[in-house]
């Protein structure tokens, strides 16, 4: 009989342990209920599963700091976890000239789809990772940082589908006429060739057309979709006149019978 009752307090000294754990697990659970910056089993989980060095070291600070952080935002790659910022950010949207509309993910990579000073004509990509970087402080504390320049911002971002390419490069051929340089009322955009990455210029001055590579002329010269810059203009200008392969009007149709077969 003693042995038995030594088993039942035993039970019972078990069993009231358990409720004081779940006591305390439900308030905490109550306490930060919707609380995005608390670490997940699945986050947890991810990290793990990675077994890369910065995926352990961010374990290690979540282990530390008890919430997710700016030094440990961007090295979750979490896409619920990413996609829940952007109400977030969106408050802050009118002081940064930054807007995310969507968020997507590609070969395991997290991005989202903006808009830049409220053009809307032009969706350009931000890598999550960048923008977790730039903005962990301001999402995690809610500490509205200054250091953060719109050229950074506009350097960390890429316009990669076809609508948007095709609006900025009419922005472009608008900045062109423009300007006051003396080539600006000779060269016109002729076509966009996305199959072969390039676009056509045509100079009426020489009566020649001028191809250059798409993306790399894109990529030097985005900021002037959004900021007026007569010397940046100057450099665009001279940038397709020395950079683009010339043709005459009979080699460009040649170039373009050839592409068709």
């Amino acid at each position: 009989m003693k042995n038995d009752s030594e088993i039942i307090s035993k039970i019972r000294t078990l069993l009231s342990e358990i409720e004081s754990e779940k006591e305390l697990i439900n308030n905490y659970v109550s306490k930060n209920i919707g609380m995005k910056f608390i670490p997940t089993a699945e986050i947890k989980r991810i990290l793990i599963n990675s077994k890369t060095a910065e995926a352990q070291q961010c374990l290690r600070w979540l282990k530390e700091d008890g919430v997710i952080k700016a030094r440990t935002l961007f090295r979750i790659n979490f896409v619920p976890l990413a996609d829940s910022l952007r109400n977030d950010f969106n408050k802050y949207s009118s002081i940064y000239k930054l807007y995310l509309l969507s968020t997507f993910e590609s070969n395991g990579i997290i991005s989202y789809k903006v808009n830049l000073y409220n053009n809307k004509n032009i969706v350009l990509d931000l890598k999550y990772k960048d923008f977790a970087i730039m903005f962990g402080e301001l999402i995690t504390e809610q500490s509205q940082t200054d250091n953060i320049s719109f050229e950074e911002i506009l350097r960390s971002c890429r316009i990669t589908d076809e609508n948007s390419i095709e609006n900025a490069m009419y922005d472009f051929e608008n900045t062109i006429k423009a300007s006051s340089s003396q080539y600006c009322k000779c060269i016109s955009l002729k076509d966009i060739d996305f199959d072969y990455r390039d676009v056509s210029f045509y100079n009426s001055l020489t009566h020649e057309y001028l191809e250059i590579q798409l993306h790399s002329f894109i990529d030097s010269f985005q900021k002037l979709l959004y900021v007026n810059d007569s010397m940046s203009t100057e450099k665009l200008i001279q940038y397709i006149l020395a950079n683009s392969r010339k043709y005459s009007l009979e080699d460009y149709k040649e170039r373009n019978r050839h592409r068709r077969i």
